[in-house]
């Protein structure tokens, strides 16, 4: 009888539990499994015996935090719903604070994440809600060109729910078009919509003074009314500015957003 790829039979030779064993790993790899990762299951045996049991039992690992474990491993990065009802002006609901209890990101990853990205509590706002809540923390004082009839994208609302943004933009993703910009995201990033990248980089600000993208711009998931990508950034004296362009060209002061998918 043959065996498969993890279940060899005492005919097996050596070479087939070998070749088996490369094929297991190589569907693996095909599935987005790094070499890091790989090295974890042989250096960690906490780890090891969860995978284990994820295996064996299918049972779930648990990849979810607590807020006070983000917290405390995120220091100044980390901005929870008081942060959101205070700076963005809303009155969460008891079943929309149910949504916060847990934080969708394994202590491995904010621990990865802890000094490049903010972890920040975000309500289900559109862009004009937080221009709203803020309006003296943007460029664009009064009627701000989004804010037209036909701009949807920024009456658009979120999510409530947690999200972890990059403080800056992806290495080495100016002066490339969008494109070429989206070809350098990992697998467990997307690009945050311009509701998000404003709560995030407002409510960071108003907490802790710091101002991130100060003197850049990043290419947000929305585009405007006539098919142009919108980008925030530039966050310095003056305010926040929102502006777009077409995906195509190529800025020097132009990268791209990114957060951390839900583990």
């Amino acid at each position: 009888m043959s065996s498969g790829i993890t279940n060899p039979t005492t005919s097996d030779t050596i070479d087939k539990v070998l070749a088996n064993t490369a094929q297991l790993l190589r569907l693996l790899r095909e599935a987005g499994l790094t070499d890091e990762a790989r090295q974890r299951v042989i250096n960690d045996p906490e780890f090891r015996t969860r995978l284990v049991i994820f295996w064996n039992d299918n049972q779930s690992i648990d990849t979810t935090t607590t807020p006070e474990q983000a917290a405390e491993i995120m220091g100044t990065n980390f901005h929870g719903i008081s942060t959101l009802e205070q700076h963005m002006g809303v009155n969460l609901s008891a079943k929309s604070k149910k949504l916060f209890t847990k934080v969708p990101f394994s202590t491995e990853t904010l621990m990865a994440c802890r000094e490049t990205h903010v972890l920040v509590a975000c309500g289900d706002l559109s862009l004009m809600d937080v221009w709203q809540a803020q309006t003296g923390l943007f460029y664009a004082k009064s009627e701000p060109w989004y804010g037209a009839r036909g701009e949807h994208f920024a009456r658009s609302k979120g999510k409530t729910g947690w999200q972890l943004v990059r403080k800056n933009p992806v290495p080495d993703s100016t002066r490339r078009t969008w494109n070429e910009q989206n070809a350098l995201l990992g697998q467990d990033e997307q690009v945050p919509s311009a509701s998000v990248l404003a709560q995030a980089i407002i409510i960071h600000y108003q907490e802790t003074e710091e101002r991130l993208y100060e003197t850049i711009y990043v290419r947000c998931s929305d585009v405007d009314s006539i098919g142009g990508r919108v980008y925030l950034g530039i966050f310095d004296q003056y305010g926040l500015h929102v502006d777009n362009d077409w995906d195509s060209r190529r800025f020097n002061r132009v990268g791209l957003s990114s957060s951390r998918n839900f583990s």
